[in-house]
């Protein structure tokens, strides 16, 4: 195969894809960890109103969606689109990739800055074309990093595979993995469609967490309210709980 536009206009798709999905899965982590620590920091609380079931499900359910959401980007066969499959491609016709051609897709503008340059070394050893060495060293490191879990989703969450395993992993090490797939993806999302960012996360605007602070069944009237208040129930109104005993700041 030869490097021309269709096969960046290709690889370009496939990245934009593969940028969507993994904010999906950097944003769910984002939020699980804030619910995550909201429970742990008033888990006994939780437990007294028989709320454990209900943080059970919240957990197993991230956990099956981010080991399924690992595994989409580690496939590649040729009906995937995954970012293991576009670093494969990439691997492939590294040599073809010439900073000259890199400006025929991202030529350089008067009076603005010479990023092409910085980014494309990011993929390059001399500057003059994309090395193959660094490509596959970001595929091996995602393969390592990711082995345990790949076996996990294959063998519990994507199918009941008769061989099952035995294998444990923590919340952290699904943390870890989402981490280096958020800097890997802004890496090559950088050099394929010029994007420059830090991290698919998203800042948010609002308080999010402030859905803790209130019942979840808004109460009927405020003679319902009252009862809240003086069950124990934690109110924002009431000044004796305050937030910080919540674990929401």
């Amino acid at each position: 195969m030869k490097v021309d536009d269709e096969n960046w206009k290709q690889w370009r798709g496939w990245a934009e894809k593969i940028r969507d999905d993994l904010t999906n899965e950097v944003n769910a982590q984002a939020v699980f960890a804030g619910f995550n620590e909201v429970v742990q920091k008033n888990k006994d609380w939780i437990d007294s109103h028989n709320g454990d079931l209900f943080t059970d499900f919240v957990m197993r359910s991230y956990a099956a969606s981010a080991f399924l959401g690992i595994r989409r980007q580690l496939k590649i066969n040729k009906d995937s689109v995954s970012l293991l499959r576009l670093l494969d491609q990439i691997s492939k016709y590294a040599d073809q990739i010439t900073y000259d051609f890199y400006l025929t897709v991202f030529p350089l503008k008067p009076r603005y800055i010479d990023w092409q340059k910085w980014t494309f070394r990011n993929l390059s050893d001399d500057g003059k074309s994309v090395c193959k060495r660094i490509v596959v060293a970001d595929i091996a490191d995602t393969k390592k990093l990711n082995t345990k879990i790949e076996l996990v989703a294959d063998r519990i969450f994507a199918h009941l595979d008769k061989r099952e395993t035995n294998t444990v992993l923590t919340f952290d090490e699904l943390r870890a993995s989402i981490d280096h797939f958020n800097k890997l993806t802004c890496k090559y999302i950088a050099f394929l469609l010029g994007e420059g960012r830090s991290s698919l996360e998203a800042m948010f605007c609002y308080d999010w967490k402030k859905i803790f602070s209130y019942p979840l069944v808004k109460p009927a009237d405020n003679e319902t309210m009252g009862r809240i208040k003086g069950s124990g129930v934690f109110n924002p109104d009431d000044d004796i709980r305050s937030r910080e005993q919540w674990g929401v700041v």
